[in-house]
């Protein structure tokens, strides 16, 4: 996924969107003496059909607020993307709420730039987004 972040942006980082969009597989079974069973050759198919969907809706604004730090913001483009901790095709608004910390203090906020016209994401600390449409954690 293509990320514009500002440079105060430190807490969405490459861990949470790079870590779970490759699949890795193994299997122990084989068909036709390839070494490769149908179910991870199904799966390989489905990850495959993933990155070829086209875009799913415009660029969004992800913003992240935890206690102790400033609010922060990330842009990212948005695509489809294979979670291999859940073997499913999901868009980076999906894939951002799904791995979003739980823990006390945190919210992530998601919400599309073309609904925040003129939206400041360079702000020492991000302002609040308008029109948000996804949002989770306990501090929300």
């Amino acid at each position: 996924m293509e990320v514009r972040t500002s440079t105060y942006s430190l807490l969405l980082g490459g861990a949470i969107l790079s870590g779970a969009l490759v699949l890795t597989g193994c299997s122990s079974g084989s068909t036709g003496g390839t070494g490769v069973s149908a179910s991870a050759s199904a799966l390989a198919a489905a990850q495959s059909a993933c990155g070829q969907r086209p875009s799913p809706s415009g660029d969004i604004y992800v913003r992240t607020i935890a206690p102790g730090v400033v609010p922060q913001v990330q842009e990212l483009v948005s695509k489809w993307g294979w979670d291999s901790t859940t073997s499913k095709c999901m868009t980076s608004a999906q894939f951002v709420i799904e791995n979003a910390p739980q823990s006390v203090g945190r919210c992530t906020q998601v919400a599309y730039v073309a609904d925040n016209p003129g939206y400041h994401m360079h702000a020492t600390s991000a302002p609040k987004l308008k029109h948000v449409f996804a949002q989770t954690g306990p501090a929300c």
